[in-house]
Parts: C-alpha cells; sequence; structure tokens
C-alpha cells in the first residue's frame, strides 16, 4: 500500500502592485457601468415620442463617454503591461490578456458610437415629421 499527500498553494507575484492594479480597479468599475447601460438598453421599448427619442439619445451619448473612458483605461494598462513585461516583470499572458481587453472595449466604443448615431437619426427624423404621430 502506499500513499502520497500534495499540498500547494500559490502567491500572486505583484500584487496590489502600483499603477496596474489601479487601473484594472478603474477598468472595472468602467465595464460594470456600461453593463449596467446595456441592461437597461436592452428592456423592451414602447413607441417613442419625442422625450423618449431624445432620452435615448442622451443615453446614447452617455454610453460613448463611458465606453471611451474604458479603452483608455484599456489602454493604458496595456502599455504599462508591455512595458513590465519588457522589464521582466510580467509574464506575456497577462499582456496578451489586457490586448484583448483593449480590443473588446474599442468594440464596445464603435457600437455605443453606432447606436449615439442611429438614435440622432431617429430625433431628427421625429421632429421633423407629423408632431402629432407616434414614432414606429
Amino acid at each position: 500500500m502506499q500513499s502520497s499527500i500534495f499540498i500547494g498553494f500559490q502567491q500572486q507575484l505583484l500584487n496590489g502592485f502600483g499603477a496596474v492594479n489601479n487601473a484594472t480597479s478603474a477598468s472595472r468599475k468602467i465595464i460594470a457601468k456600461s453593463r449596467i447601460w446595456r441592461l437597461l438598453s436592452k428592456r423592451s421599448r414602447p413607441p417613442l415620442t419625442r422625450s423618449t427619442a431624445y432620452w435615448e439619445l442622451v443615453y446614447a451619448r452617455e454610453n460613448v463617454k463611458v465606453q471611451q473612458q474604458a479603452v483608455t483605461v484599456a489602454e493604458k494598462l496595456y502599455n504599462d503591461n508591455k512595458k513590465q513585461l519588457e522589464i521582466g516583470t510580467m509574464a506575456p499572458l497577462d499582456v496578451t490578456r489586457a490586448e484583448s481587453e483593449l480590443a473588446t472595449d474599442r468594440q464596445n466604443l464603435i457600437v455605443a458610437q453606432t447606436v449615439q448615431l442611429q438614435n440622432e437619426q431617429i430625433l431628427k427624423n421625429a421632429i421633423t415629421k407629423n408632431p402629432l404621430a407616434r414614432i414606429s
């Protein structure tokens, strides 16, 4: 009869180290805001009036600002991670992860900008059409 025991533990190197964690924390907050905005935008929409079209545009503009902040933070994190990789204090996987997050945030920004343009057009159409009609 043979018995064995295995004991393992992990230590995250550089955990709590400087600006990287601050950028990650800020990025997580921005992403959480973005997810809340997306969740709110997925609700079922009744026929739009001019006032709801206006508020949809306000929302879309704010969402673009949030997405721009997310891209800015992701770019900073990516650049910081690349510098740390060059000096040997970071694993290549962390740089790849930051690059992936940056690409996702850029994609979310493009989607938010597209929605903003669509909402601007909806509001313009609502203003120029029959003032008593609902927007379909």
